[in-house]
């Protein structure tokens, strides 16, 4: 009985230990593992290319100048965890606190490194950074439209404007006060054979910055080449007493201006130079005649000049 009691023992014993053997032996092997990696030994690596971030800088005033915005650290740590390290896992903070404008040092120290647990910053590399302080200031600027190529043949542009004619920049003193114009982005007259309407961005170059909107509207106004034509008409007398009065000379000679199909297709009939002789008294006296255009030109020519500029009425 008692041989029996001891060989059912055995048995239980035997069961236990291989009783899900399976999972004991997967959790001895990452115990085994993470023994191994956390008694990693240490290694040095030296990190190229990490940034500087800067803290408590003055109201009112930004950073221009700096020497370089990247420094070295040199760190320690557990092999498995230092070999894949990266810039971009670090960062170096600077503090710029009472700080005042003009050329300034700040210095960078291994506590101020932001790093993964378990790693060390032994140095930095270099451990100073010169830059420069100034004042941030604000101003508006004029608009300017950019373009390049030319139109197709026989067109060309009419008028160019831009809403708003301005837009209000910011960045440090010196900068600002350089600028007196920014252009709008490139526009390609080669492609165009009509007007154009559209919202455009601004260019402004680093540091400066747009306050507000970024696009003006640019409008350009195409239409037919124009050109230049003279035309004589005669001068007419208009009043109760205008067979009371000459003028000399009858005729005068009108400059127009204008798309080259309407000039071609204006006549004598279609402009008028008249003269009011209304309450006008006998004698000799110089009048400037007035122009007017038929209804179907007017609007779309121009009367650039008139020769002579004043007729004698006598």
């Amino acid at each position: 009985m008692r041989l029996q009691t001891v060989g059912g023992l055995l048995r239980e014993i035997a069961s236990r230990i291989f009783e899900n053997k399976w999972l004991k032996i997967l959790s001895l092997v990452l115990a085994i593992l993470l023994f191994r990696f956390s008694n990693q030994p240490d290694s040095f690596v030296k990190i190229s290319g990490v940034p500087v971030e800067f803290q408590g800088i003055p109201a009112g005033m930004e950073i221009v100048n700096i020497d370089s915005p990247v420094v070295s650290v040199q760190v320690k740590g557990p092999q498995n965890m230092v070999t894949g390290l990266t810039s971009n896992q670090i960062s170096v903070t600077a503090n710029l606190s009472n700080k005042e404008q003009g050329e300034r040092i700040a210095h960078l120290q291994t506590h101020h490194v932001k790093l993964p647990e378990r790693i060390e910053v032994l140095n930095i590399s270099p451990t100073t950074i010169r830059l420069r302080l100034e004042k941030t200031e604000s101003r508006a600027v004029k608009v300017i439209p950019m373009t390049e190529g030319t139109l197709p043949p026989g067109l060309e542009i009419y008028d160019t404007s831009i809403n708003p004619e301005t837009i209000l920049v910011e960045g440090p003193q010196r900068d600002i006060e350089k600028v007196t114009q920014f252009s709008t982005e490139t526009i390609n007259l080669d492609r165009l054979s009509s007007s154009f309407n559209a919202q455009v961005d601004v260019e402004v170059p680093t540091p400066l910055r747009i306050k507000g909107r970024e696009q003006v509207r640019l409008s350009i106004t195409i239409g037919e080449k124009r050109q230049k034509r003279t035309v004589s008409v005669p001068v007419i007398l208009r009043g109760n007493q205008a067979e009371q009065h000459r003028p000399s000379p009858r005729r005068v000679d009108v400059d127009l201006f204008g798309p080259e199909s309407l000039l071609r297709q204006i006549e004598t009939t279609d402009i008028q130079a008249e003269i009011s002789v209304i309450g006008l008294p006998r004698g000799e006296t110089l009048i400037a005649p007035s122009i007017t255009l038929s209804d179907r030109f007017r609007n779309k020519i121009s009367v650039t000049a008139v020769h002579p500029t004043s007729i004698r009425v006598f």
